[in-house]
């Protein structure tokens, strides 16, 4: 399918010097999985590398590339295409893999169209792309690395579900709203299965198993 994202009038980024893009991506195929004209685009190439350029000072400038082979076909991995004055770094899992370099060092005035997954609505890069954010500002060595958290990514720690466990008791919510789902007992809990989607486990309920999230309301 050509599924894609978009979002108009976007302008964090207008009369900057700086910017980021992170995400996290298991590709199927290649193709575009970023294009915003007059700011940046980013593809997947057939030789399984990206490439991204930066739109400055009213044009497309310089195409940096990744090395050939740098994605694994089906198999997750965290991207982060870092601009500063000028400069440009690529990180993978936290790591820089690419510096490189424009002599224009300041984003367009105007806002602008970002499409995520395509660049015409047929082109588009095939996989799963999750958590695409955009800086306005951007990333040191160091600060790729704790978002990246030796693939842990950077929400809190203690929202973490514990998948160590053969069966699920607490499946805990993310958001911060304390909404946590909990097992009965031990055994009408479902089952985690390690390593059955793409290595990450699978809850599996089988019959009898439960889990509730208690009403918040006072």
């Amino acid at each position: 399918a050509n599924d894609f994202f978009q979002a108009t009038a976007f302008d964090k980024h207008t009369g900057k010097n700086s910017a980021a893009i992170s995400f996290w991506l298991n590709p199927t195929n290649t193709g575009y999985l970023l294009w915003a004209d007059q700011f940046a685009l980013i593809q997947m190439e057939n030789n399984n590398r990206f490439r991204i350029r930066w739109n400055l000072q009213g044009d497309w400038r310089g195409t940096h590339t990744t090395a050939n082979n740098s994605i694994t076909l089906n198999e997750w991995s965290h991207w982060i295409f870092s601009f500063n004055e000028g400069v440009t770094k690529i990180f993978k899992n936290g790591t820089l893999e690419l510096t490189g370099t424009d002599l224009q060092k300041v984003f367009n005035e105007n806002p602008v169209t970002i499409k995520v997954g395509t660049r015409d609505a047929s082109n588009g890069v095939r996989g799963t792309v999750d958590d695409f954010r955009i800086y306005n500002a951007p990333f040191t060595e160091a600060e790729a690395a704790a978002l990246y958290n030796d693939g842990l990514g950077d929400f809190n720690a203690s929202l973490r579900t514990n998948v160590s466990i053969p069966y699920l008791t607490e499946w805990k919510d993310l958001s911060g709203n304390g909404r946590h789902a909990k097992g009965p007992n031990y055994d009408s809990s479902p089952a985690l299965v390690p390593g059955q989607l793409n290595g990450k486990p699978v809850v599996r309920f089988d019959m009898g198993d439960a889990m509730s999230i208690a009403d918040p309301r006072p």
